[in-house]
């Protein structure tokens, strides 16, 4: 894509320049981002400059640009678009380009091999979704991973037996959504794990899946085309087991 692409694509000469997108951005006070800025030059000169250091990446691409924005417009989706054009020149940092080259190795970004996927699990007696399950718990990377939400996941699973929830895991085949990734801008990767992903579903012929992981079930239910999936968070399940009283 180049820049008159993301002029067309975007409706960049559509855009006010009334700063409701940058005085609006939890992140802009801090990172100096300036979305508004990136927007308004595209769209003056047909050009970008990028570096590897720039404050693009700081967007957290939580939409409140697109949400308030009086023209309608998806600022973030631009800055994505904008970040897929400094990921396919090599423009990116260090750090970025370690946790795309794990999601695609490791099928997670934080550079942990697969078989540590499911070290939370012990003592839990989770099943694999592969012994048959009415809903598959998609755990999600950050909470099969990261220590603090471990327990997330270990309090979830409690619930769940508790309340005679049939639900199995897939374990260390389950990837990273990608969510991330899409938000990064490497779209090609996104695209891999969507279709690895989906893969997998079909595999064990998932119909209803359960996540901890907030950016996996934005993910899987509005940037997955066509699954036929039902996708729930963790908290929406819980807050129908204790109103139907199998939770208490």
């Amino acid at each position: 894509m180049n820049a008159q692409e993301l002029v067309q694509k975007h409706k960049l000469l559509e855009c006010i320049q009334c700063g409701m997108c940058t005085g609006s951005c939890p992140v802009s006070r801090k990172a100096n981002l300036n979305i508004r800025k990136y927007m308004r030059e595209v769209a003056l000169t047909g050009k970008l400059t990028i570096h590897p250091q720039d404050e693009l990446w700081s967007c957290t691409t939580c939409s409140t640009c697109g949400v308030r924005c009086p023209k309608d417009l998806n600022p973030y989706e631009f800055l994505i678009d904008v970040r897929s054009m400094a990921v396919e020149g090599g423009q990116i940092p260090p750090t970025i380009r370690d946790a795309l080259e794990s999601v695609f190795k490791n099928g997670n970004p934080w550079g942990r091999i697969r078989a540590k996927r499911t070290e939370w699990t012990q003592g839990l007696n989770i099943k694999h979704i592969s012994k048959g399950a009415e809903i598959l718990y998609y755990v999600g990377c950050t909470p099969s991973y990261d220590p603090r939400m471990q327990e997330v996941a270990r309090s979830v699973v409690k619930c769940f037996q508790k309340a005679g929830v049939d639900f199995g895991i897939l374990g260390q085949e389950e990837n990273c959504c990608g969510g991330e990734v899409y938000g990064i801008g490497e779209k090609g990767l996104f695209e891999f794990l969507v279709e690895e992903n989906m893969k997998i579903f079909n595999k064990y012929h998932i119909e209803r899946l359960v996540t901890s992981c907030p950016h996996g079930y934005h993910t899987i239910k509005n940037r997955y085309e066509q699954t036929g999936l039902e996708v729930q968070h963790h908290t929406q399940l819980l807050a129908s087991l204790i109103e139907n009283g199998k939770l208490t």
